[in-house]
């Protein structure tokens, strides 16, 4: 009686699991318009930029003239302010980061 319980609850779990696995939605970021971002900020503002680990990093000479909710709204994401740097990424993956990093950076330098 014993093992039949084991048994029980043993399928139990595993079926639980299976349908967690196969039906639930997996989180995804809203992937982002690289181009948008040149709209959110005004070069003349960002006195450096750099790619650290995956998050952009954006010093300004004017932190109060970035307008943080549309960076938000344009799906920015895990954004931190720190004094005059501002740091945030576009998606989970490196590759799409870098992207965005090279076209703002494009954006900069023009």
């Amino acid at each position: 009686m014993d093992n039949v319980l084991i048994y029980i609850i043993a399928g139990a779990v595993v079926a639980a699991i299976i349908f967690l696995f196969l039906f639930t939605k997996r989180k995804t970021h809203k992937k982002i318009n690289v181009s948008i971002l040149n709209d959110v900020f005004d070069k003349s503002n960002i006195s450096s930029l750099e790619f650290v680990r995956n998050k952009i990093v954006m010093t300004f000479h004017n932190i109060e003239k970035v307008e943080f909710e549309d960076l938000k709204k344009y799906g920015a994401q895990g954004i931190s302010i720190v004094g005059d740097k501002v740091k945030f990424y576009v998606s989970s993956k490196k590759e799409e980061n870098q992207k965005a990093y090279q076209a703002l950076k494009e954006y900069i330098e023009r």
